[in-house]
């Protein structure tokens, strides 16, 4: 699967008593049904540089895994990370 690495995605997502539950995102002109949430955590990235910390999700989607993440300082979700 061919997909551009760490570009903005929209995300489908329910917000319930305080987690969050993703159900697709969308990259490429397409949507991926979130069939399962594998692991999440959360990353610093380079705070020396000014970055903010990222909320990070390995999920399955499409019978393929996929790593996104959410930055709350710009607001945005991205894709990180495609496993072939």
């Amino acid at each position: 699967m061919s997909l551009p690495k760490d570009v903005p995605i929209r995300v489908m997502a329910l917000n319930y008593d305080g987690s969050l539950k993703l159900r697709a995102f969308s990259c490429g002109g397409r949507w991926y049904r979130v069939t399962r949430v594998l692991e999440e955590w959360f990353d610093t990235g380079e705070w020396w540089k000014g970055e903010s910390e990222k909320r990070f999700y390995r999920v399955e989607a499409a019978l393929s895994l996929f790593e996104v993440y959410y930055e709350p300082q710009s607001k945005t979700w991205r894709l990180y990370k495609v496993y072939d």
